[in-house]
């Protein structure tokens, strides 16, 4: 029985990066059309902060961003026009990397803060309470510079899928 775990956890990770059904899709709207690339909005109706819950709920907070810093390009090599809405997509495997990044990178250096405060330098725990949360703050750092980092270099996360019928 054992076999038969050891096989899924080769097959998984490569079903995630290479099969398109796996692909997150969502609604965008044509914000701006410069030469070479296309600017786009999400529509954020289509995702969190959608639902009929949404009053009580943190995730609602994105409506409350600007629209410019939610906004994201593309490559217009599809002819695109003011005012569209399309359908975007990206990878199952990327949101995965990126939630384990943005969630798993505060609490890394939070512990690691903590535990080297406690034991190698020998404070009390009220220091170590304190090393605790400078590391959180190290790591949301590192998360805020790692997103611009990704994001600069990793323009080719969303891709383009179909136009939405009007």
């Amino acid at each position: 029985m054992s076999g038969d775990f050891s096989k899924l956890s080769t097959i998984l990770p490569d079903d995630l990066a290479e099969n398109s059904a796996n692909n997150l899709e969502s609604c965008a709207k044509v914000v701006a059309v410069d030469k070479d690339t296309v600017w786009l909005e999400p529509d954020l109706a289509s995702g969190c902060a959608g639902c009929s819950h949404s009053a009580g709920c943190l995730s609602a907070l994105t409506k409350k961003t600007p629209a410019q810093s939610r906004r994201f390009t593309l490559p217009n090599n599809q002819d695109f026009q003011l005012g569209e809405q399309v359908i975007v997509a990206t990878s199952a495997r990327l949101l995965v990397k990126t939630a384990l990044f943005s969630y798993g990178m505060p609490l890394l250096t939070l512990l690691a803060f903590a535990l080297v405060a406690k034991y190698s330098l020998g404070f009390g725990d009220g220091l170590a309470a304190l090393a605790s949360l400078l590391g959180l703050g190290c790591g949301f750092i590192c998360v805020w510079l790692g997103n611009r980092y990704f994001t600069k270099n990793n323009s080719s996360s969303l891709s383009f899928v179909r136009r939405v019928a009007d």
